[in-house]
């Protein structure tokens, strides 16, 4: 069986303690005379029953209107199943599925997987998302362990010769700062200001709001 246990018995059964690839040979005797064998390499794939470790979600990001790109760290695990997205609903708080990868790569074929969330409204509410990793035998640790990352929803208000900007703050992962930028024309944006991570409204004196 590959793992020094050898078994005479007509359709045997292994089991094994640890994950890995294993090689398995069967010989065949006819009556002490006549003898054969096959090797099979790498025929066994047993894999942990263990969940595989928590991955971060590296960044949400709004599109616009209708559109969050997740982005996520692919798992080092080898026996994947899925990824699982969920959502916060933020009438209870609660995470709800809303996209499992059935192809799930792990990081040895990709650093980062990313999945373009096409059922929100961010021009009036931020989203909150979560990931979970889950095994071939379905184990998976509780989705409490993962970290939510929360997308941004700005409010522009106009005033005598001047926007009011406010945000929420970007939850999941430290944020060094906010660059505002803006669009005069529909199409190109440019840099109005950068502020730090503790700031979540300006005045914009420099809009033009006729």
């Amino acid at each position: 069986f590959g793992n020094g246990v050898t078994n005479t018995t007509a359709n045997p059964m292994q089991f094994y303690s640890l994950p890995g690839s294993f090689t398995v040979s069967l010989k065949v005797i006819n009556e002490g005379v006549c003898a054969d064998s096959i090797t099979k390499p790498n025929y066994i794939n047993a894999v942990t029953s263990a969940p595989p470790s928590v991955v971060p979600i590296l960044s949400v990001s709004v599109k616009d209107d209708r559109n969050i790109d997740i982005l996520w760290q692919n798992s080092s695990a080898t026996n994947l199943s899925r990824y699982e997205l969920y959502r916060r609903d933020n009438s209870n708080a609660q995470f709800n599925l809303i996209y499992s990868d059935l192809n799930p790569k792990n990081s040895n074929w990709n650093v980062s997987s990313s999945y373009q969330d096409s059922t929100v409204s961010t021009d009036i509410s931020f989203y909150s998302y979560k990931i979970q990793t889950v095994n071939m035998c379905n184990s998976k640790i509780s989705l409490d362990s993962s970290t939510a990352h929360t997308s941004i929803l700005l409010h522009a208000t106009a005033q005598q010769d001047a926007v009011a900007l406010s945000w929420n703050y970007y939850e999941g992962c430290d944020v060094g700062g906010y660059e505002i930028v803006r669009s005069d024309d529909g199409a190109n944006f440019k840099s109005v200001l950068i502020v730090d991570a503790l700031t979540n409204s300006i005045i914009d004196s420099t809009a033009f709001c006729p």
